[in-house]
């Protein structure tokens, strides 16, 4: 499926920036992106065109989900896939992880403030959660939740070694859905639990992380969800 921007006409000798924002794909990666020349004689005419460069940069607001009913499956390879098992074929999204913590991302680094949404259930898992300006297997920040002393959500930076930005308990129950929220904008974060904010933290230490995909994460059970939202410009950066 191809999506086209508005057309603009080019005169001989001219030259144009062309700014495009890509409408809503309804979960489906974009594969390719390029320029379609088209000249307005009928009986075609003979030229160049120099392209100076193509570019593209920020957050979007999209939707990632199960874009289908199982018609298509390469949709999940924009996923980047670090778990044991990860399946459509139930609420949309399940993430399995055997043995210690693992995790499914997708964007890039110049997704820098954003907020990132997803109703979450955990099935079967020592820790689960949300990560927002992920970097790599050891680079994000995450809102977890885990077992320790009863059950607590904590925020955590992770630049190879954990840092608990800040914890609270929270008895958290296996087959519950909740809806957690990740907010990143300059060096504040902000996380939320059904609505509720649980921590306002900005990151003033080391090596700050200013940019970065979103991810689901699981440490030796299962999680699901239908959806993960992200919404660019979450909040003012400071």
């Amino acid at each position: 499926m191809q999506i086209h921007a508005d057309a603009q006409v080019l005169a001989d000798g001219s030259e144009a920036v062309l700014v495009w924002q890509v409408p809503e794909t309804h979960a489906y990666p974009i594969f390719e992106i390029g320029i379609e020349i088209e000249a307005l004689d009928p009986l075609g005419v003979d030229g160049t065109l120099y392209l100076d460069y193509l570019t593209w940069s920020g957050a979007p607001d999209t939707v990632l989900k199960r874009p289908d009913n199982n018609l298509s499956t390469m949709w999940k390879h924009a996923w980047v896939n670090n778990v044991s098992q990860f399946q459509t074929r139930w609420e949309g999204l399940r993430v399995t992880n055997g043995n210690g913590l693992g995790f499914i991302a997708q964007g890039s680094r110049d997704w820098r403030d954003y907020s990132v949404t997803s109703e979450i259930t955990p099935l079967l898992a020592n820790a689960w959660g949300l990560a927002a300006r992920v970097q790599g297997r050891e680079r994000y920040y995450a809102v977890m939740f885990d077992r320790v002393e009863g059950g607590r959500v904590r925020l955590v930076k992770r630049v190879h070694d954990e840092i608990v930005l800040a914890s609270e308990p929270f008895a958290w129950q296996l087959d519950r859905k909740y809806k957690v929220e990740l907010r990143v904008a300059g060096t504040c974060i902000e996380t939320y639990v059904d609505g509720k904010k649980m921590f306002t933290v900005k990151d003033t230490g080391e090596l700050p992380l200013t940019g970065g995909a979103v991810a689901l994460l699981v440490d030796s059970g299962s999680i699901s969800t239908e959806e993960v939202r992200v919404s660019s410009n979450a909040m003012r950066a400071s």
